[in-house]
């Protein structure tokens, strides 16, 4: 089984557009996508927008949510372990990974 680790899903992104990633997908031998949500920082998108994307092809896609150190809450961090989300990564840091206010959520 292949699984792509790193794809990202935008606005642009459509029924037909997803049936046919995922049909060129699948004849590389590509059976899931980790899709990555970008965060509204770069991209105009929330967890919950690609978490409504994710869903509607969750036989294929499974998500990693965006987490903010600076505006997520370490009780959030709980939801995003579960279908649709296979985990989340941590972006756009005001300060250095290792401060200690981030320590909460480490």
């Amino acid at each position: 089984m292949y699984i792509d680790a790193h794809a990202h899903i935008y606005h642009e992104f459509t029924d037909e557009s997803a049936r046919r990633y995922i049909e060129n997908a699948r004849k590389l031998g590509i059976e899931r996508v980790a899709a990555l949500a970008i965060g509204k920082t770069i991209y105009p998108a929330t967890n919950e927008w690609y978490a409504e994307q994710i869903n509607k092809y969750q036989d294929f896609f499974f998500g990693l949510a965006n987490v903010d150190p600076d505006e997520t809450k370490v009780e959030e961090l709980d939801a995003l372990t579960r279908p649709p989300w296979g985990g989340f990564k941590v972006l756009f840091a005001r300060q250095p990974y290792g401060s200690k206010d981030y320590f909460p959520l480490w």
